[in-house]
C-alpha cells in the first residue's frame, strides 16, 4: 500500500499538468469558444438573440485516461488517509477530525480549503519534525488548484495571460510532485518509530 499510496498521491498533479498542456496545444480553439461566448454576452445585454453556441469540442486524446487514472488515484489516496488516520489514533496521537470525516472533507465545499490539511497533519505526532512538510504540501496544492484553475477560465479570453498563469501554475504541478510522496513517507516513519519495540528485538 505504502508505494502505491505515494505514486497515487502524485498523478493529480500530472493530470494538472495535463490540463495545462492542453491549454496551449488548444488555445485557438478555447479562444474560439471565448469569443462565441463574449457575443452571447453582449447580446444578452442588450435584450438581443445571438446565434446558436458551437463550441470547438476539441479534446485531447490522452484526457480521458489521464482522468480515469486520476479518479483511481484519488480512490487510493483517500484510502491511505484513512487507514493512516486510523493508525495514528491506535497510536494514541491527538486528532482534530476522525478517520471518515478527514476523507470526506475533501469533496466538502469550504471546509476543504482546510479539514483535510489537518486531518493529514494529525497523523504526525505534534512534535514531529515533518509537520511543516505537510503545511508545505497543502500550500502548493492549494496554489495548483487555484493557479491551474484559473489558467484554465483565462484561455478562453487570452491566450498570453493564460500562459501567464500557467507557467506558476506549472511550477507548482512540479512542487506538489515532489511534496505529495514525501508526505506519504514522513507519516509512514513516524508511525513505525511510535510502535513499541519487539519482544526480543
Amino acid at each position: 500500500m505504502f508505494t502505491i499510496a505515494r505514486i497515487a498521491v502524485a498523478i493529480p498533479a500530472l493530470n494538472y499538468l495535463s490540463s495545462l498542456i492542453s491549454q496551449r496545444i488548444y488555445r485557438r480553439q478555447l479562444l474560439q469558444d471565448g469569443h462565441q461566448f463574449r457575443i452571447r454576452y453582449e447580446a444578452a445585454q442588450h435584450g438581443q438573440t445571438a446565434a446558436p453556441l458551437h463550441l470547438s469540442g476539441t479534446v485531447n486524446p490522452s484526457t480521458p485516461l489521464i482522468a480515469l487514472l486520476t479518479i483511481a488515484a484519488i480512490v487510493v489516496a483517500c484510502m491511505w488517509q484513512h487507514r493512516a488516520a486510523v493508525a495514528a489514533r491506535a497510536l494514541g496521537l491527538p486528532a482534530t477530525h476522525s478517520p471518515g470525516w478527514g476523507v470526506g472533507s475533501w469533496f466538502v465545499p469550504v471546509v476543504n480549503l482546510w479539514m483535510p490539511y489537518q486531518a493529514i497533519r494529525d497523523c504526525l505526532p505534534p512534535d514531529d519534525p515533518h509537520r511543516p512538510l505537510v503545511l508545505r504540501w497543502w500550500l502548493v496544492l492549494t496554489a495548483t488548484w487555484l493557479l491551474t484553475g484559473t489558467a484554465g477560465v483565462v484561455a478562453y479570453f487570452s491566450s498570453g495571460a493564460a500562459l501567464g498563469i500557467g507557467i506558476p501554475a506549472a511550477v507548482a504541478c512540479v512542487g506538489l510532485l515532489a511534496t505529495a510522496p514525501q508526505v506519504v513517507a514522513s507519516v509512514r516513519a513516524a508511525h513505525l518509530a511510535a510502535l513499541p519495540p519487539r519482544a526480543g528485538a
